[in-house]
Parts: structure tokens; C-alpha cells; sequence
């Protein structure tokens, strides 16, 4: 058995062999491992922040490095998002819903499980494990020129999409933003809408942050619902109410100490109402923000603004 490896190995070593083709396949193995290691990384690093952001942490600092965007939250924790990937690796992001719940989206698209529901980054109630409705970490791969995804800890892959042949790449993308001004950090994953978390400030002022990216029209005898955090300094507690005219109903959700869901329900008939929202911390401070409703014959819909709050708008409940 030796001898027979003799002829070759002395062909391997003459100058006529070219092995070029498997230079190119290990350079593509490696380019793969690579991608799916930056993917995988990506899912942690966007799973810890949303898990940040639901909790209720702030934002202590942000630093650019050559690695990537460093986020520290008051929780103690720091979270690394890379700065971009592969042209041929799938974009794995988050957005938040109407329901005030945030998904997984891969390219821009809702991850959807195998009944078509969207999948939760993070259990609702502090809940874990499931799909769509309790919060699962998806597990991508790369199988026979494929990306692939699983939803139930790689029992089942799903195809996302084919690679090129031979794996080539495409060069580098930008993944992931991050942009601060003076009060929020702005973390942008793909072409999703941006992650706005409160930066942890010196002197941090009381503040009711309502999510205008789901306030929308609101047709009577329907249910609008919008996300709400609060901002306040460390041990300081927050209770919010709400005031309501013109046959407006709401209810409050509270999905933690310092974020929750405002649901406004129009009754049939509605032409015109406000919501007062006061948030009151037990250090004294409150806030109030108001949403007008208006009803608009032509397209059969209520408009809704938010206003600052003045007395008048006290004196109008």
C-alpha cells in the first residue's frame, strides 16, 4: 500500500500539477465559514439588544471600532454588531410590529414560520421557547449551495436562497448603522426601520416616547396600538394613565416597568377626540402627551396627530 503512493506522490511534486482548483475551493470554504460565523454573530448581537430594549435598559456608550459597533446598556451588557458581511450573506434584522412585539426579518422580509406567523425575537411575558408567538433564535446554515434556515433547533432547514457557483463573493455590504444625537442611539440593521433606544444621560429628565412609525389612520369601531417607553432616572418608578373624549376607548398594557402598549378603540359615529397620556414618576416629574383623532369623511378614516400638551387640552376632557 505504501508503494502504490510513491507514483503519487512523485507526481503531486512535478512541476506540471496544478492545483490551483482546490486553492479556489479551500479560498471558498473558508469565505463560507466565514460568512456563516458573521451571520451567527449578527442573530446574537441583535437578539441581545432587543432583549436591552424590552427590559427597559438605556444606552450608556457606543464606540466604532474595526470589528464593529460596541453597545453598552445600563444592564452591564455590551453587544458587538459587525459592520457589514458578504454581498451573497443574508441580511438577518429585526422590526417592531404594530403589536409593539419585535420579528425577525431576513432581506427586508418577515421570517415566517410554517403556519405563515411571524417569529418573535424575544417570549412575550418573559416567556421562551416556541415559535411565532413565544420567541425563537433562527439557526442559518449553508447546505448544498443553499442558504438555510431552521426554527426548531435545526431539526428542519428551510431554503432561502442559492449561492453562486463556486461561492463567490460579491464583496461587502453595509449592515448595520448605529448614529447617536443627544438623547437616543439609532441602530439600523439592513434597510429596516431604525432601533430607537434612550441614551443614559447625566441628568435624566422624565419622558413618555410614543412609537410614531405605528401610529397610523384609525377607522371607527376599530383598534389602534402603539408602542409606548418610558425614560427615567435609575430606581425611579412610573406609573401612566390615560384620559379620553369624543367616545374614544383606551387601555393600557404594560410589558415591563418602562414600556408597554396604548390601544385606542374609535367607536361607530366617531368625528373627533383626544387621548391624554401622563406618565407620573414617583420623584414628582410627569408627562403628557396628547393624540387629536379626527375623523375625515373623504376617506373614511381618522386622522391622528400628537401634540404637545397644554391646559386647554385638560380643560377639553
Amino acid at each position: 500500500m505504501v508503494l502504490g503512493l510513491v507514483p503519487m506522490l512523485m507526481l503531486a511534486s512535478c512541476g506540471g500539477y496544478d492545483d490551483t482548483p482546490i486553492k479556489q475551493d479551500l479560498a471558498s470554504l473558508e469565505e463560507r465559514i466565514t460568512a456563516l460565523e458573521t451571520v451567527r454573530s449578527d442573530i446574537d448581537g441583535i437578539k441581545s439588544v432587543v432583549s436591552n430594549v424590552q427590559k427597559g435598559f438605556l444606552v450608556t456608550d457606543v464606540s466604532d471600532t474595526a470589528e464593529g459597533w460596541l453597545i453598552t446598556f445600563t444592564s452591564g451588557e455590551t453587544v458587538l454588531l459587525r459592520h457589514g458581511r458578504n454581498g451573497n450573506t443574508p441580511v438577518v434584522a429585526v422590526r417592531k410590529d404594530t403589536d409593539g412585539i419585535f420579528y425577525w426579518t431576513i432581506d427586508g422580509d418577515w421570517l415566517l414560520d410554517d403556519s405563515g406567523a411571524k417569529v418573535s425575537v424575544t417570549g412575550k411575558d418573559g416567556a421562551t421557547g416556541g415559535i411565532g408567538r413565544e420567541g425563537v433564535t433562527p439557526q442559518l446554515d449553508i447546505r448544498d449551495g443553499w442558504w438555510v434556515v431552521s426554527l426548531d433547533g435545526g431539526a428542519t432547514w428551510k431554503q432561502i436562497f442559492q449561492l453562486p457557483v463556486g461561492g463567490a463573493s460579491e464583496g461587502e455590504t453595509e449592515a448595520v448603522s448605529v448614529r447617536t444625537d443627544d438623547a437616543f442611539c439609532y441602530i439600523t440593521v439592513g434597510d429596516d426601520e431604525p432601533i430607537v433606544i434612550p441614551l443614559m444621560l447625566e441628568t435624566v429628565r422624565l419622558q413618555l416616547l410614543l412609537d410614531e412609525s405605528s401610529i397610523t389612520q384609525i377607522s371607527p369601531g376599530k383598534t389602534l396600538t402603539v408602542p409606548y417607553t418610558l425614560v427615567a432616572a435609575e430606581g425611579v418608578k412610573v406609573s401612566v394613565e390615560t384620559m379620553e373624549s369624543g367616545g374614544l376607548v383606551t387601555k393600557l398594557t404594560p410589558a415591563g416597568p418602562l414600556a408597554g402598549t396604548l390601544s385606542i378603540t374609535a367607536p361607530e359615529g366617531f368625528t373627533s377626540g383626544k387621548v391624554l397620556v401622563t406618565a407620573t414618576a414617583d420623584n414628582g416629574e410627569s408627562v403628557t402627551v396628547v393624540l387629536r383623532i379626527t375623523y375625515v369623511p373623504v376617506s373614511g378614516e381618522a386622522a391622528v396627530e400628537i401634540l404637545p400638551w397644554t391646559e386647554d387640552d385638560m380643560m377639553s376632557i
